[in-house]
Parts: structure tokens; C-alpha cells; sequence
């Protein structure tokens, strides 16, 4: 994992790049997605996560030494209450960047989509419902910016010249705002998943046939 550094030892980093899709596997689990989110926020214990979380700790434990092992989460106090170790645990990151291998193809006989490929559909499918049910996404039309659901589906048919300027102007676009990216945490701007598939399919269109 190549790792950039901000200057407080207790924040976690701006980003991480990884390269194991095994990683984005386990974050395809909503409970380890919730955790991470919240560890992204601030410090905590299992306790305090279990109380946010309507769990008992017990049940986290697990969740979190896979987080930890994983170079997700790390332990950043531990202290003694009642004769045992409570340990604070906070996000490594506040951005993960998986490498462009985590997405190439697998030899795989269940799907011909690599394993990292199909964790990113699950990863959002997960994210985008528990967004939903807690509020932070509204599916209205009239929802305020900040909660807003933009999505598009359709077929859109393009030359091969068409197509190429499209790439061209949206990876400018990206790389556009990514250069004014603020500190990752400063409190004035929010989280947004971003997921865009364009892919060319195979489409027979047939004209209907005439009646006798």
C-alpha cells in the first residue's frame, strides 16, 4: 500500500492505494462498510461502534481484527477498564484507491468479470441502499442537492470517433475536479460515490415486420 501522509498522526491519511482485491471483496460486507465509515469520522471502541451500530461488541470483534488485518482500520490507544484492554480503533485512510490490476480479467469459471470488477457493483449496490434507508440519499426529484440520487440508464449509440471524444472530455472533467480536491477533512464538503459504466453491447434491432 503506498500511502500519502497528512500531518496529524491521528488523522487518517488522504489516500491509500491497493492493489488486492480481496480488499474490496471485504468491503462489499455493509457491516464493515458501516464501520469503516463511521472510523473515518473519529476515533471510537468497540463499544461506542456497538452502540451506534444497535449491535453487541461481541459481534464486531471479528469485523474489526478483518479490518485491522487488512490495513483498513489500525489501533491507535488501548487502555485498561475493569481488568481488560479497550482498544480505539480509527480508519487508515479516507480514501482507498484500488490499482487498475485489482479490475483486469480473471480466469474464473463463475463469471468472466473479476472478482474486484464485481465487488465494486456490490460495494455500491450495499452503500447506495444504506444511504437510502438512513436518509442520506433521497430518491425525489425535489430532494436538495446534498441528497440527491443522479442516475441515468439508456442505450446511446455513438461513431467510434463519438465515443472516444466522450472518454476524452469526462476523464478531463474528472481530472478537472480532482485537481481542486480539498484536505479530506475539511468540514464544508461532503463524501460522493461516483459510479459510471459505459461499455459498448451488442444491440440487433430489427425492423418490425410488415402485416400481409
Amino acid at each position: 500500500m503506498d500511502e500519502t501522509k497528512l500531518d496529524n498522526p491521528f488523522e487518517p491519511v488522504a489516500s491509500i492505494h491497493i492493489d488486492d482485491a480481496e480488499v474490496l471483496k471485504l468491503l462489499a460486507d455493509p457491516l464493515r462498510s458501516r464501520i469503516l465509515d463511521l472510523l473515518r469520522a473519529q476515533v471510537q471502541t468497540a463499544k461506542e461502534l456497538a452502540q451506534t451500530l444497535n449491535l453487541s461488541p461481541k459481534k464486531l470483534y471479528y469485523h474489526l481484527k478483518l479490518l485491522e488485518e487488512r490495513g483498513l482500520i489500525r489501533i491507535v490507544s488501548t487502555r485498561i477498564v475493569s481488568g481488560i484492554i479497550e482498544k480505539s480503533y480509527r480508519a487508515t485512510a479516507y480514501l482507498f484507491l484500488f490499482d487498475d490490476d485489482v479490475f483486469r480479467s480473471s480466469d474464473s469459471a463463475e463469471s468472466p468479470l473479476p472478482p474486484g470488477l464485481q465487488a465494486v457493483f456490490e460495494t455500491t449496490r450495499i452503500q447506495l441502499e444504506q444511504s437510502v434507508a438512513d436518509g442520506t440519499v433521497e430518491l425525489g426529484e425535489n430532494a436538495e442537492v446534498l441528497r440527491r440520487l443522479l442516475w441515468m440508464w439508456g442505450l446511446q449509440r455513438f461513431s467510434g470517433q463519438q465515443a472516444q471524444e466522450f472518454y476524452r472530455r469526462f476523464e478531463q472533467l474528472l481530472l478537472e475536479f480532482h485537481s481542486s480536491q480539498p484536505e479530506p477533512n475539511a468540514d464544508q464538503y461532503h463524501n460522493f460515490r461516483l459510479f459510471i459504466a459505459l461499455f459498448p453491447v451488442k444491440a440487433f434491432l430489427q425492423s418490425p415486420k410488415k402485416a400481409d
